[in-house]
Protein backbone atom coordinates (compact mmCIF):
# COMPACT_ATOMS: atom_id res chain seq x y z
CA UNK A 1 0.00 0.00 0.00
CA UNK A 2 2.80 2.67 0.73
CA UNK A 3 4.51 1.60 -2.12
CA UNK A 4 1.34 2.21 -4.45
CA UNK A 5 1.11 5.49 -2.44
CA UNK A 6 4.94 6.51 -3.20
CA UNK A 7 4.45 6.01 -6.74
CA UNK A 8 1.45 7.80 -7.14
CA UNK A 9 3.05 10.92 -5.81
CA UNK A 10 5.86 10.82 -7.84
CA UNK A 11 3.76 10.16 -10.51
CA UNK A 12 1.75 13.36 -9.44
CA UNK A 13 4.60 15.46 -9.12
CA UNK A 14 6.37 14.15 -12.41
CA UNK A 15 2.74 15.44 -14.48
CA UNK A 16 2.83 19.29 -12.48
CA UNK A 17 5.20 21.40 -14.30
CA UNK A 18 8.43 23.75 -12.78
CA UNK A 19 8.19 26.89 -13.70
CA UNK A 20 11.09 29.97 -13.01
CA UNK A 21 10.53 32.24 -10.41
CA UNK A 22 13.17 35.15 -11.59
CA UNK A 23 14.61 38.42 -10.94
CA UNK A 24 15.20 41.41 -13.36
CA UNK A 25 17.23 44.26 -12.76
CA UNK A 26 15.59 47.10 -14.75
CA UNK A 27 17.41 50.36 -13.77
CA UNK A 28 20.15 51.16 -11.48
CA UNK A 29 17.80 49.73 -8.15
CA UNK A 30 14.12 48.94 -9.36
CA UNK A 31 13.98 44.95 -10.00
CA UNK A 32 10.90 43.07 -11.41
CA UNK A 33 10.17 39.71 -9.58
CA UNK A 34 8.04 37.15 -11.43
CA UNK A 35 7.52 33.63 -12.79
CA UNK A 36 7.94 32.46 -16.21
CA UNK A 37 8.16 28.98 -17.90
CA UNK A 38 10.90 30.77 -20.16
CA UNK A 39 12.74 33.59 -18.66
CA UNK A 40 15.12 34.54 -21.43
CA UNK A 41 11.61 34.74 -23.58
CA UNK A 42 10.12 37.11 -21.29
CA UNK A 43 13.24 39.31 -20.81
CA UNK A 44 12.37 39.89 -24.55
CA UNK A 45 9.42 41.18 -23.77
CA UNK A 46 9.24 43.19 -20.80
CA UNK A 47 10.13 47.09 -21.66
CA UNK A 48 13.57 48.86 -20.75
CA UNK A 49 15.95 46.43 -21.72
CA UNK A 50 16.50 44.87 -18.27
CA UNK A 51 18.71 42.13 -17.08
CA UNK A 52 17.99 38.82 -15.55
CA UNK A 53 19.46 38.70 -12.10
CA UNK A 54 18.44 35.50 -10.63
CA UNK A 55 16.27 32.25 -12.07
CA UNK A 56 15.48 29.11 -9.70
CA UNK A 57 12.93 26.33 -11.47
CA UNK A 58 10.17 25.55 -8.50
CA UNK A 59 7.13 23.32 -8.64
CA UNK A 60 5.23 26.08 -6.93
CA UNK A 61 6.86 29.39 -8.42
CA UNK A 62 2.96 30.88 -7.90
CA UNK A 63 3.18 30.54 -4.39
CA UNK A 64 6.96 32.01 -3.95
CA UNK A 65 6.44 34.61 -6.06
CA UNK A 66 2.94 35.75 -4.18
CA UNK A 67 5.01 35.57 -1.21
CA UNK A 68 8.10 37.74 -2.52
CA UNK A 69 5.42 40.14 -3.73
CA UNK A 70 3.92 40.49 -0.12
CA UNK A 71 7.47 40.05 1.37
CA UNK A 72 8.30 43.37 -0.74
CA UNK A 73 4.97 44.97 -0.40
CA UNK A 74 6.71 48.80 0.36
CA UNK A 75 8.92 48.25 -1.58
CA UNK A 76 6.55 48.20 -4.70
CA UNK A 77 6.85 50.48 -7.59
CA UNK A 78 4.88 50.97 -10.86
CA UNK A 79 6.52 51.07 -14.36
CA UNK A 80 5.04 51.22 -17.79
CA UNK A 81 4.32 48.28 -19.94
CA UNK A 82 4.05 44.48 -19.44
CA UNK A 83 4.54 43.27 -16.00
CA UNK A 84 4.32 46.49 -14.49
CA UNK A 85 2.96 46.24 -11.21
CA UNK A 86 5.69 43.39 -10.41
CA UNK A 87 8.43 46.31 -9.92
CA UNK A 88 10.30 46.64 -6.46
CA UNK A 89 12.97 49.54 -5.17
CA UNK A 90 15.23 46.96 -3.65
CA UNK A 91 18.42 48.19 -1.91
CA UNK A 92 21.89 45.81 -2.19
CA UNK A 93 20.94 43.94 1.10
CA UNK A 94 17.33 43.19 0.31
CA UNK A 95 18.87 41.82 -3.17
CA UNK A 96 21.48 39.61 -1.47
CA UNK A 97 18.80 38.44 1.31
CA UNK A 98 16.47 37.97 -1.81
CA UNK A 99 19.22 35.49 -4.16
CA UNK A 100 20.06 33.62 -0.35
CA UNK A 101 15.99 32.80 -0.01
CA UNK A 102 15.58 31.60 -3.42
CA UNK A 103 18.46 29.73 -3.28
CA UNK A 104 17.75 28.30 -0.03
CA UNK A 105 14.44 27.44 -1.81
CA UNK A 106 15.34 25.60 -3.58
CA UNK A 107 18.42 23.29 -1.99
CA UNK A 108 14.98 22.90 0.53
CA UNK A 109 13.18 21.59 -2.89
CA UNK A 110 15.42 19.22 -4.30
CA UNK A 111 16.35 17.28 -0.61
CA UNK A 112 12.90 16.86 -0.27
CA UNK A 113 12.51 15.39 -3.81
CA UNK A 114 16.05 13.26 -3.25
CA UNK A 115 14.89 12.44 0.78
CA UNK A 116 11.44 11.11 -0.75
CA UNK A 117 13.34 8.71 -3.11
CA UNK A 118 15.88 8.05 -0.24
CA UNK A 119 12.97 7.03 1.63
CA UNK A 120 11.41 5.01 -1.22
CA UNK A 121 15.22 3.43 -1.09
CA UNK A 122 15.50 2.23 2.43
CA UNK A 123 11.61 0.67 2.55
CA UNK A 124 12.44 -1.40 -0.03
CA UNK A 125 15.84 -2.66 1.05
CA UNK A 126 14.15 -3.53 4.63
CA UNK A 127 10.80 -5.20 2.88
CA UNK A 128 13.43 -6.90 0.47
CA UNK A 129 15.52 -8.39 3.87
CA UNK A 130 12.41 -8.76 6.09
CA UNK A 131 11.07 -11.15 3.28
CA UNK A 132 13.97 -12.97 2.29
Amino acid sequence: MFLFLSWQLNDEKRQMKRKYVYVMRGSQFKFKIGISNNPERRLKEVSHRPKLVVKHSFYFAERIEKALHKMYRRSRTTRSGSGRTEWFVLSIFQLLSLRILLWGLKLLQESIIIGAGIGVVVLLIWLWREWL
